[in-house]
């Protein structure tokens, strides 16, 4: 169940972080993009360094790869980040065909985290076996980072990071394919889903 971002948005400022905690419950990944977005965003310039604590929490930790478990935890962030921003994007959305968009975009990675957890639980992850072409430093720069405070700037995050998303799961199964074994289709599928994100992102701008 997905909450809907549009009523999220345009709450006012002063009460937003009541009402999405009161949502976390129902939409825990959209709602937590939303709550440290709108708090570091009402923050005053005077509130320091507690409003870039906010803002070190909004941005996702990769591990380095080494081997299957740290490669999969890595494609999990990709996904829970590219939800982050689409939830962070419609706080900022211009109109409600945008927030109803961004909704949509929320529940397909909120919904994809689901299932590829699912799938991590049932491969065998304790592999030890080393992963030496699969560097996570290569799809960073907008999954790792903040996302912007304007229009149409964290949109634009939000589309390089479903294209970096899409890159890495494709690069994921070429370098894990035999461990992935039949799971590695659904992270072809979620490769194609992402791409098609961005390129309908771009087209909406």
């Amino acid at each position: 169940m997905c909450v809907n971002l549009g009523l999220a948005a345009m709450v006012d400022p002063s009460s937003a972080g009541q009402k999405v905690s009161s949502l976390g419950a129902l939409h825990g990944r959209g709602s937590r993009a939303l709550r440290l977005f709108t708090d570091r965003k009402s923050s005053s310039p005077a509130g320091g360094a507690g409003g870039n604590a906010k803002g070190e929490a909004m941005a996702h930790q990769f591990p380095e790869i080494v081997a299957y478990g740290s490669a999969f935890r890595c494609a999990l962030e990709a996904e829970q980040a590219c939800a982050d921003f689409a939830a962070a994007a419609g706080v900022l959305a211009p109109d409600q065909a945008w927030r109803d968009k961004l909704e949509e975009v929320v529940c397909t990675h909120d919904d994809r985290v689901a299932k590829l957890t699912v799938i991590r639980q049932e491969v065998n992850e304790m592999i030890l076996e080393p992963i030496h072409a699969l560097h996570i430093n290569e799809y960073l720069g907008t999954l790792d980072a903040e996302p912007a405070t304007s229009w149409p700037a964290v949109a634009l995050q939000l589309i390089q990071a479903e294209e970096d998303t899409a890159r890495y799961h494709e690069d994921f199964v070429a370098q894990c394919d035999e461990i992935l074994a039949a799971s590695a289709r659904a992270f072809k599928k979620s490769a194609k889903q992402d791409r098609a994100a961005a390129a309908e992102l771009k087209s909406l701008l």
